[in-house]
C-alpha cells in the first residue's frame, strides 16, 4: 500500500504517464511481466519474454534493468536449485545436465538464453551510439550525490526528504543482509519467503542498485547518462523497498514496545 501510493503520487511518474512516450508503458509492462514470471501457472507461458524483450528494445536504461531482473530471477533459481541438490548428495557431475533437464526450470531457461541473445545483438547499437553525442548531448554531468537526486527526480521531494527514502531503502537492504546472515542458504527463487520474503528483496536491490550502478559506471567510463526519468522503468524496485524499510522500522519499534 505504502510503495503503490510512492508511485501514485510520484512527480515523475505522473509527468512520464501523461507525456506521448513509452516509459511509463514500458515501466508497467515489464513488472507486469515479472509477476508473470512469479507465478507458476503463467511463467511458463511465451509471453514474460515476448514483453520483457519489447521492453529490452525500448531504452538502453530499460534494457539494462530487464538484464538484472533476469539475471536475477535466473541466479536464485540456479544457484537455489545448485544447493538443494547438493545437499541431496547428487554428484556436481550431474548437476548441470539435471538442470537443464528439468521440466521446472525450462521457462527460466527460455528467458534467459532469449535475452542472452538481444544483449549479444544490441551491444553493437549500445556502443556505436555511445560515441554519437548527438543523442544525449543535453545530459548533465553526474551529480555528486545520485542516490539522493534520484529520490529527489523519482518521487518530487525536497532534499531532507529525499534523505528520509534513502534512509528506509539502506534499512530495507540491512535487514536483507542480516536476513541473509542469519540463514545464509540461498532463497531458491524470488518468491521464497523464506523468514522475510528474501528472495523478493534481493531481485529488488538487484533491479534498483544495479541500474544505478551501471549508468553510474557508463556515466563515468563513457558520458554522462544520468536522467531521473531514465530510472522509471525501476521506480517500482525503489518503492517497494522504500515500503519494505517502512515495515522493518514498524516491526522493530514494535518489538521494542513489546519488551518495554
Amino acid at each position: 500500500m505504502i510503495s503503490a501510493t510512492l508511485i501514485a503520487i510520484s512527480i515523475r511518474a505522473i509527468r512520464q504517464s501523461q507525456e506521448f512516450a513509452q516509459y511509463s508503458l514500458g515501466t508497467t509492462v515489464l513488472w507486469f511481466s515479472f509477476l508473470l514470471l512469479l507465478h507458476p501457472k503463467t511463467r511458463s507461458s511465451i509471453l514474460p519474454v515476448v514483453l520483457l524483450g519489447w521492453v529490452y528494445l525500448i531504452h538502453n536504461v530499460a534494457s539494462i534493468t530487464v538484464i538484472l531482473l533476469v539475471f536475477s530471477v535466473f541466479s536464485l533459481e540456479f544457484f537455489g536449485y545448485l544447493n538443494s541438490r547438493r545437499e541431496s548428495g547428487v554428484e556436481s557431475s550431474d548437476l548441470l545436465k539435471g538442470w537443464f533437464a528439468g521440466e521446472s526450470h525450462a521457462p527460466i531457461n527460455r528467458l534467459a538464453f532469449a535475452h542472452l541473445g538481444l544483449l549479444v545483438f544490441t551491444i553493437p547499437i549500445m556502443t556505436s551510439t555511445s560515441s554519437d553525442y548527438t543523442f544525449g548531448g543535453y545530459i548533465s554531468p553526474t551529480p555528486d550525490d545520485p542516490l539522493f537526486q534520484l529520490m529527489i527526480g523519482l518521487f518530487g521531494v525536497g532534499r531532507s526528504f529525499a534523505v528520509i527514502l534513502a534512509s528506509l531503502v539502506a534499512l530495507s537492504m540491512f535487514n536483507t543482509l542480516h536476513s541473509l546472515w542469519e540463514g545464509p542458504r540461498l532463497p531458491i527463487s524470488s518468491v521464497d519467503s523464506g523468514g522475510s520474503a528474501v528472495g523478493f528483496r534481493i531481485t529488488l536491490i538487484t533491479v534498483a542498485f544495479g541500474t544505478l550502478f551501471v549508468v553510474l559506471l557508463y556515466s563515468e567510463i563513457v558520458r554522462p547518462l544520468f536522467v531521473p526519468r531514465f530510472f522509471l522503468f525501476s521506480i517500482p524496485a525503489w518503492a517497494l523497498l522504500i515500503g519494505l524499510g517502512i515495515s522493518d522500522l514498524v516491526g522493530w519499534l514494535s518489538s521494542q514496545v513489546d519488551n518495554d
